[in-house]
């Protein structure tokens, strides 16, 4: 592959170009697509079937969260990572997730807005607690100190679910 590349100097008085603006041709040698790497991870959590958007670790670091492009999520048990459950339903990227404060629930979001919320009864078997579907998500968050999570989409809403009944507050 050929790329080429203008030289240009950054100075007190301006931008000025070097060699006169003259194109420079750099020359990238191609890479080898089958690189080795040494893995030094403890566990490799490899379910999902494309990219990994997001990750979250519990509060008590039992459990692991992961949404990808696949539309998927997935919880893993962090001492067993053979224990897991794929987490379905959602209708776009999943790029949102989340442990309440004390890992009573977690929740799952993907780019279209449609948001799920589960007790972790165990990684094999999560309860699902409810879903809800907003505008597009920017934001999902939950509340630092209680079981309130709250949402912000593209369109200036901002939503909020008050826990254990997990009722609608805009």
């Amino acid at each position: 592959k050929q790329w080429y590349q203008r030289r240009v100097a950054i100075t007190a008085g301006g931008v000025e170009e070097e060699n006169g603006g003259d194109d420079v041709e750099v020359v990238f040698e191609e890479q080898d697509e089958d690189v080795e790497f040494d893995d030094m991870s403890q566990f490799t959590f490899s379910r999902h079937t494309a990219s990994v958007f997001c990750v979250a670790i519990s509060h008590t670091e039992k459990y692991c969260l992961s949404g990808g492009e696949d539309d998927t999520a997935y919880i893993w048990n962090t001492e067993n990572p053979d224990e897991y459950a794929k987490i379905e339903g959602h209708k776009d990227s999943v790029t949102h997730r989340g442990f309440s404060p004390g890992d009573s629930y977690f929740f799952t979001a993907d780019m279209s807005g449609y948001i799920q919320l589960f007790k972790p009864e165990g990684s094999t078997t999560p309860a699902k607690v409810w879903d809800f579907e907003v505008g597009d998500v920017e934001w999902v968050k939950w509340h630092s100190l209680v079981p309130i999570l709250m949402a912000g989409t593209s369109d200036g809403a901002v939503w909020m679910w008050k826990g254990p009944s997990f009722e609608t507050k805009t």
